[in-house]
């Protein structure tokens, strides 16, 4: 490691420091179990909102079909199409501009292409952060 490099991350590591005692001012927000305690009492009314939320989705959609059977029932032309457009029958047919082969192989030409662009750049490099919780127990002491 060269000097400059030392010398940016104990900057970088002084101004996280800084921002983070900025932050959590309070003990409160320093304890994970506090944390830990309002993100699992977070979790329950979540959960049911979202259960709620499929549940009207469903039901919606659910009259929204029965209402068309049943303004169509009468009428077994118009049944049939409502019953087909429920299966997915009718669609547009597929394409024949294009070929699977074709497609295959434009795809394998582009993988190819990025392939040769990125084979001499330096592998991916990922630097460790430290948890929360073990910077909070850190500050502490």
């Amino acid at each position: 490691m060269t000097k400059s490099a030392g010398t940016q991350n104990a900057q970088l590591e002084r101004a996280y420091t800084a921002g983070f005692y900025h932050y959590a001012t309070t003990a409160e927000r320093l304890d994970p179990a506090t944390t830990v305690a309002k993100a699992a009492a977070a979790k329950a009314p979540w959960y049911n909102q979202r259960r709620a939320y499929r549940q009207l989705c469903h039901q919606k959609c659910t009259d929204f079909w029965r209402s068309k059977l049943e303004a169509n029932s009468s009428n077994a032309r118009q049944l049939w199409r409502l019953v087909d457009e429920l299966l997915g029958r009718g669609r547009v047919p597929e394409s024949s501009a294009i070929d699977v082969e074709a497609f295959s192989q434009s795809f394998a030409e582009k993988v190819a292409s990025i392939r040769l662009n990125t084979s001499d750049a330096p592998p991916a490099s990922f630097n460790h952060v430290c948890d929360l919780a073990r910077l909070c127990s850190a500050s502490r002491r």
